[in-house]
Parts: structure tokens; C-alpha cells; sequence
């Protein structure tokens, strides 16, 4: 868990302070958070909120170590599963409570954020691979007029996707 991007999360992004906000006041934790659900939890907070929204939100929290997003197929809907008590995400995001060494998320209080490391992806490939068989396209539709295709290693890691994640961050110009 990093706990830097999800305060950094909460802080920067008002769909995910209001959800996290939520979060931190409920009664009882969920497994997982349907899309649909968090949709509804929020509109009526920010009326105009999209699913495009909430996605964006749970693919956030997915790079931020909190669980991962699930797309949903034949007739399962995409949700969000938690890998940490949801109630306490919330909490330690608006720094209601600071993590605790004694529970589940002990691992909150020693992440941060990783070194970003510029070795070659491929450099794990030996002659024998083709490096199109290394490779997934992705396409991510970043704009309504503008979709970008990425290839990344099909055997793409957590930590190398949250060191991507902070590599591109680290690209936005000042809006």
C-alpha cells in the first residue's frame, strides 16, 4: 500500500475524497465495492458524476495498493475488491487515524513511494523470446479526442505498474 498516493489521491481528486469520506463513516466493511453502487453512494454529493468517474477512481486506488479493479463480464458487474478494510482506507486517506502496527494495515505505515527505476523491461527477455510475444497493447482513451496505445510486459508487475504510474505523473504540466 502506498500511502502517499492515497493521500495524494484524496487531497487532489474530489470524487475520491467524497467516496473515501463515505468510506471512512460507514458501519461496516465491504469485500467489494460495485460500480454501480459507489455511482449512487456519490451523485448525490456530485450530481454530475459519470462511471467514467467512478472507473477512474477505482483504477486510482488499484495503483495506490488498495485492492483492484475488476472489469465485469458476462453478467458480472465491474467492481472494486479491496485488499484492506475499506473503513480504514477511508480513515487513513483523511488522516482521521494514522495506520496502526497491530493491524491490517501496518503495511500503510512503511510504504513509500518507490524509486523509479529506467531498466529496459525487455531486459528480462532472452534471445530466445519474441519481443511481440513479451508485449500487450493497451489502448486508454485519455481525452474524448485522444486514445493513446501503451505496450507494456504481459507479465507486468504491481510495483512496476505503480513505478510507471509515477513516472507519467511525474510528466503532467501545471494546469
Amino acid at each position: 500500500m502506498h500511502l502517499t498516493l492515497l493521500r495524494d489521491l484524496y487531497n487532489e481528486n474530489p470524487v475520491a475524497r467524497a467516496f473515501l469520506d463515505h468510506a471512512a463513516s460507514r458501519a461496516y466493511n465491504q469485500r467489494e465495492t460495485k460500480t454501480d453502487r459507489a455511482l449512487a453512494i456519490l451523485r448525490p454529493t456530485i450530481p454530475d458524476i459519470s462511471r467514467g468517474d467512478i472507473v477512474r477512481l477505482f483504477r486510482e486506488l488499484e495503483t495506490a495498493g488498495c485492492g483492484r479493479y475488476i472489469v465485469g463480464r458476462h453478467q458480472h458487474p465491474s467492481r472494486f475488491a479491496w485488499d484492506y478494510p475499506m473503513r480504514d482506507i477511508g480513515q487513513i486517506a483523511s488522516r482521521d487515524r494514522e495506520p496502526d502496527e497491530d493491524d491490517e494495515t501496518a503495511c500503510f505505515a512503511t510504504s513509500t513511494a518507490p524509486d523509479i527505476d529506467t531498466t529496459d523491461a525487455t531486459a528480462r527477455a532472452t534471445d530466445e523470446d519474441d519481443p511481440e510475444d513479451l508485449l500487450r497493447s493497451h489502448a486508454f482513451p485519455l481525452r474524448s479526442d485522444l486514445e493513446l496505445t501503451l505496450s507494456l510486459p504481459r507479465d507486468l508487475t504491481r510495483d512496476e505498474a505503480v513505478r510507471l504510474a509515477f513516472f507519467v505523473r511525474s510528466l503532467a504540466v501545471s494546469e
